[in-house]
């Protein structure tokens, strides 16, 4: 598919909706996809965007690995979203903006590295000037392991970086009438050489303890050196090599004395060779140069990519999975032999060294380029056209940007803190006006992007152009919602999102806590490679989803092998490396590796802060540690490291609280006070992992495997009980009757305002009832108490009269009795029956919840039917899976559909199940039936523990005033908190062992020594803001009447000096309190309810931390010193993080 007819359509467009002037409509916009027509493309949508909107970045194709939230627009105009297929099996996804206030020029944005993701800052900034602008993704969505898709793209340069430079040199030189000019930086030309040239470093420096090894500290004391022999060649002495080229370093020069011992200031005979070699051209073993050297001046940025890192990961790649398509390859074997297969291969021709720009001439484009291996490129197209400098300044201009990095940055802005220890500034620019986040002015003078639009439209060659470099923060530009980075790291999953939404959201990003060592075990690797076969049909080889025919007479001599492919499975854990342990970093490299992978998985802009979220474990020479790493390897201009329970107060708003993280492995219990944290506590061998160990111990014997234990604690079904609370199916416990007489004739068991009166008041007579008195006949007035009056009925001679009527009466009697019980019978069985109520879980003896097991994809293939129960015959607390037919067979008829509301229900049932299915192609869902064991997760003084700890906590506050604060908001928050019942479970228990009732809390008020007081239970003695700081001592046992101490300690463990528990490990602890310290109200602190898209605060330290960075990086700017900045850091050091931030 020709590049033309895309940009030609994306032309039309922008002229077709600006026509309509700067009141474009949603309409306009909405219908311009049924104009469009393209070969091979499908427009995804088009969607009207107003001025000032902050974007929110969800579409149709997989946005996740690229990290983007949000982008805000500052114009009004139309985006529209297109997936082009470039082959069967491949295709790019493309977006247009097309501004209201179009210009008549179009822009084309490139990528970085191995980057398949639209940048989207690169389209606002662009749509913002007016032009009509287009971004790629690359053929893949990511930032990395797209090898075959990074070498199958679609080229789009126009203004591009690094690989974008390429794509940029690659339009130029293969459709030259695309552009009229192309703005390229840190181009990646002679791509195969220049991975070549990335790999050899490692084959001459080696790893730590190699005798080739440089250390960091050493590349200091190297520039120094640089400076000293290079600096003064352009005839200044300003820390900035001019050109580099002209720079012939000596490293002889620091060679080691002989006799030295102190090797920190000097270099080995072999380190000097070593260092000789970096910088040193590249030769292959046919003479020719692969790749120039190393720019002198460069090593402060480049150790910590090439030098002192090991292997380069894009080399590796490259040459394992492009060159020789073998995973095993070892990038210490590299040599020039490997160069030079792969300079033959140059697979799609990714090299891009066409020196012959003849037709891009003729056109009239113009061409602007940056970069140290520019001046090779350049002189090879002046002897390829046989031109001279002056002919190719008509259309071709080179500038070297002295001081700056690849891309950007560079000195005086990645690494000054290394600089100034060795007494170096460095004034030199790191921006151009090549990106939006940074650019004050549209000066061509100042702006590259507009210096090429000036010398298009108007001739004006651009002789010189002004580079731009913050010094410190306050020149700096404010920092934007869509450019701050949050990365809050979790034991088990870390929670990642860049830019903040307009309404907070719960994290966009969660990624394993994990990493897996490299084939070579030196460096990690974010996901499990594996080898599988490719799957066949009718004898050809399946690649996604298309079937690839076999050449004839291939494979013959090799019929029976099987083809194997490499992979990367995101849900193998076999083999990793988990850097946290209950929350301590225990593997510090593999840490930073995992940084590393978010930072570029998400591929944050230059000028974009980060906030980390720190877990409590971490100690100040970690902050330390991770505070230069971050500098160093992200570029960020400032950091903020921030408490997690910190960030959870912020969440609820709440400046005194109790944080309780009920996290993987650990329970962390934090109080803070006035938004600052006060005191610790910890839980150890606990957490959610801790219930989950509970739950396979108990079940284990039963068959039940870790991963069902797991899911089971996630269910329904599993319930954490009160305290106290009797678990079902065992015996209920027995009614003491504590009023006699009260039970006797009402049915109660006591007597007081609060009994209920189940029965109605019985007579005092056996079978007899207090009513009202019904009227007396004439009849019936003859009888007195039951006693017939003699006289008067042989008076009036109605004796036989009165004997019949008592009989007839008393049968009729009699028979209404049967009638009225017989109904009353009835209508309790129809009520019963109709009601059939359902018993709540905690009734419930055995339950099943559903467990969805992964199946082998062997197994999966061959659709082994479901294996048999473990045991044929259930015992009351046995527990078996069960396949789909027998469970059908056991449960209970499905009840009819009565209503709408029921049909409603069940379709909206049978929908998530197809949408489970649908999900999860490679699980199978069973039914397992669990007993009473699913109620005791947190068993074995699992919540006393946590309890112990939380009043522990509290009770060292310094401030006595600030303890009931802490009591009345409790923030229950980590995933292990998500159990069933869990939060109910420990505020009862809480309640049980610590609260003081107001019957409790004045007895024996008179027996206290008088320099201790009891709360009262109305809260009058509850220490207020009027005591002092300092509290109370502790009394001894002899200050306090035996008796008293008993009788107040009985029923409350934690308050008995002389009683011992059991620990939740096992351990036996011996515990004592002070009365004094006592609360008098345990309470739960209410959640915010101004953020709808929060549902549960369980992940509250993530809106927290949206909070925070919010505060500290937008509204208060640095005021409040509430981040460190670069400028900071380059002067005091990783130390000073310290001195800000947001941490204990």
């Amino acid at each position: 598919m020709k590049l033309l007819s895309i940009l030609v359509v994306a032309s039309a467009a922008a002229a077709a909706v600006a026509a309509r002037g700067p009141n474009i409509s949603s309409s306009l916009c909405e219908q311009l996809p049924s104009s469009l027509s393209i070969p091979n493309a499908t427009v995804n949508f088009a969607q009207f965007v107003s001025a000032g909107t902050n974007l929110s970045l969800s579409q149709d194709y997989n946005l996740s690995s690229c990290g983007y939230v949000s982008q805000v627009v500052q114009n009004e105009l139309c985006r529209v979203a297109l997936e082009v297929q470039t082959s069967g099996r491949s295709g790019i996804t493309l977006e247009v903006w097309l501004p209201s206030n179009w210009t008549g020029r179009f822009l084309s944005t490139g990528n970085g590295g191995l980057g398949g993701c639209i940048q989207y800052p690169d389209l606002a900034y662009a749509a913002s000037l007016g032009f009509a602008t287009v971004g790629a993704n690359d053929g893949h969505n990511g930032t990395s392991g797209a090898i075959e898709a990074f070498t199958q793209e679609l080229l789009l340069g126009k203004r591009s970086q690094s690989t974008g430079g390429r794509q940029g040199f690659k339009a130029v030189q293969s459709y030259p009438n695309d552009f009229d000019g192309v703005v390229v930086g840190a181009p990646a030309l002679g791509f195969t050489d220049l991975t070549s040239w990335s790999a050899q470093f490692y084959t001459i420096l080696g790893d730590p303890g190699d005798a080739t090894f440089v250390p960091s500290p050493l590349w200091s004391v190297i520039h120094t050196e640089i400076l000293n022999q290079c600096d003064g060649i352009d005839g200044v002495v300003d820390g900035i090599i001019e050109d580099p080229q002209l720079c012939q370093f000596r490293p002889e020069a620091l060679q080691c004395s002989s006799g030295t011992s102190n090797s920190s200031t000097c270099l080995t005979g072999t380190q000097v060779h070593a260092v000789r070699d970096v910088f040193s051209d590249y030769y292959g073993l046919d003479g020719r140069m692969i790749f120039p050297r190393m720019q002198p001046g460069s090593e402060l940025i480049a150790q910590f990519i090439l030098y002192t890192s090991g292997q380069l990961q894009l080399s590796t790649d490259w040459f394992r999975y492009v060159v020789f398509n073998d995973s095993t390859w070892d990038p210490k074997t590299y040599d020039r032999l490997d160069a030079k297969v792969a300079h033959d291969q140059n697979p799609f021709n990714i090299q891009t060294w066409n020196g012959d720009l003849s037709d891009f001439k003729a056109v009239g484009g113009k061409f602007l380029i940056t970069s140290d291996h520019s001046p090779i490129y350049y002189n090879h197209v002046s002897r390829t056209m046989n031109l001279p400098s002056s002919d190719l300044d008509d259309f071709y201009h080179f500038f070297r940007v002295s001081g700056t990095g690849h891309c950007g940055g560079g000195d005086g802005f990645s690494n000054q803190y290394l600089c100034l220890k060795y007494d170096l500034t460095y004034p030199g620019a790191h921006m151009i006006g090549q990106a939006g986040d940074e650019t004050t002015s549209l000066d061509p003078q100042n702006n590259i992007l507009m210096r090429m639009v000036d010398w298009v439209e108007n001739g004006h060659a651009p002789e010189t152009i002004t580079g731009t470099k913050y010094v410190n923060p306050d020149a700096m530009p404010p920092f934007r919602d869509e450019h701050i980075l949050i990365i809050a790291p979790g034991s088990k999953t870390s929670l990642a999102q860049l830019g903040l939404p307009e309404s907070f959201t719960p994290p966009s990003n969660r990624f394993p806590t994990r990493m897996f060592l490299s084939p070579d075990e030196k460096t990690f690797e974010p996901y499990r490679v594996k080898s599988r076969k490719k799957a066949m049909i009718d004898g050809n080889v399946e690649i996604d989803g298309s079937a690839v025919a076999k050449e004839e007479g291939e494979g013959e001599e090799e019929e029976e092998e099987e083809e194997e492919e490499l992979i990367e499975d995101p849900e193998d854990d076999e083999g990793a490396i988990y850097p946290l342990k209950e929350g301590r970093i225990e593997n510090m490299p593999a840490f930073c590796a995992f940084l590393q992978f978010v930072h570029s998985t998400l591929s944050p802009t230059l000028h974009t802060p980060v906030m980390l979220i720190a877990q409590p474990a971490w100690t100040a020479k970690n902050h330390e540690d991770l505070t230069q790493f971050i500098f160093e390897k992200f570029k960020t201009p400032a950091l903020c490291i921030m408490d997690s329970a910190l960030a959870t107060s912020y969440a609820f708003g709440i400046p005194n609280a109790t944080v309780i993280d009920v996290g993987f492995e650990k329970v962390d219990i934090t109080a803070i006070t006035d938004f600052q944290i006060s005191t610790r506590g910890n839980v150890p061998n606990s957490g959610g992992e801790g219930m989950t160990r509970r739950l396979w111990e108990l079940l284990k014997p039963k068959g039940f495997t870790r991963d069902m234990a797991e899911q089971l604690k996630k269910s329904a079904v599993c319930e954490i009980l009160p305290p106290g609370t009797p678990l079902p199916g065992s015996d209920e416990p027995e009614e003491t009757v504590s009023n006699p007489a009260a039970a006797a004739s009402t049915g109660a068991t006591a007597s007081g305002p609060d009994v209920k009166i189940t029965e109605a008041p019985r007579g005092p007579g056996p079978n007899t009832e207090v009513g009202e008195e019904e009227t007396a006949t004439n009849d019936e007035s003859m009888v007195q108490d039951g006693v017939l009056d003699v006289a008067k009925i042989l008076l009036e001679g109605k004796e036989k009269e009165i004997i019949s009527k008592r009989d007839k009466d008393k049968e009729s009697k009699d028979k209404e009795k049967a009638i009225r019980k017989a109904e009353r019978a009835e209508k309790a069985a129809a009520e019963a029956a109709a009601a059939k109520p359902k018993l709540p879980n905690s009734k419930k003896a055995r339950n099943t919840f559903h467990y969805d097991e992964k199946v082998p994809e062997e197994e999966a293939a061959k659709k082994q039917p479901t294996p048999e129960p473990m045991s044929a015959t259930k015992g009351p607390e046995e527990s078996a899976l069960s396949s789909d037919e027998q469970r059908a067979s056991q449960e209970e008829p499905t009840a009819p559909i009565e209503n709408d509301a029921t049909r409603k229900e069940q379709i909206k049932n049978a929908r998530r199940e197809e949408k489970r299915k649908a999900e999860n192609p490679g699980y199978v869902r069973r039914s397992i039936e669990v007993g009473i064991e699913r109620f005791q997760a947190a068993s074995n003084g699992y919540l006393d523990n946590v309890a112990d700890a939380i009043y522990r906590t509290i009770l060292s506050i310094d401030d006595i005033s600030k303890r009931q604060d802490a009591w009345d908001a409790l923030v229950l928050v980590g995933s292990g908190s998500k159990v069933r019942g869990f939060k109910e479970a420990l505020i009862a228990t809480l309640n049980n062992r610590y609260l003081v009732s107001p019957s409790s809390a004045t007895m024996f008020t008179s027996e206290l020594p008088s320099n201790l007081a009891t709360p009262s239970g109305t809260g009058s003695m509850t220490p207020n803001a009027s005591f002092s700081s300092t509290p109370h001592p502790i009394p001894s046992a002899s200050a306090v009447n035996p008796l008293l101490l008993a009788a107040t300690t009985a029923s409350n463990p934690a308050l008995n000096p002389n009683l011992s528990i059991t620990s939740f490990n096992g351990q036996n602890t011996h515990m004592h309190s002070s009365h004094s310290q006592t609360p008098t109200s345990i309470k739960v602190a209410t959640p915010p309810a101004y953020f709808p898209e929060w549902k549960s605060y369980e992940e509250a330290v993530f809106l927290g931390s949206q909070v925070a960075a919010k505060v500290v990086f937008v509204v208060d700017q640095g005021v409040s010193k509430g981040f460190l900045s670069r400028v900071e850091f380059n002067e005091e050091g990783p130390s000073a993080i310290h001195q800000v931030g947001l941490v204990y």
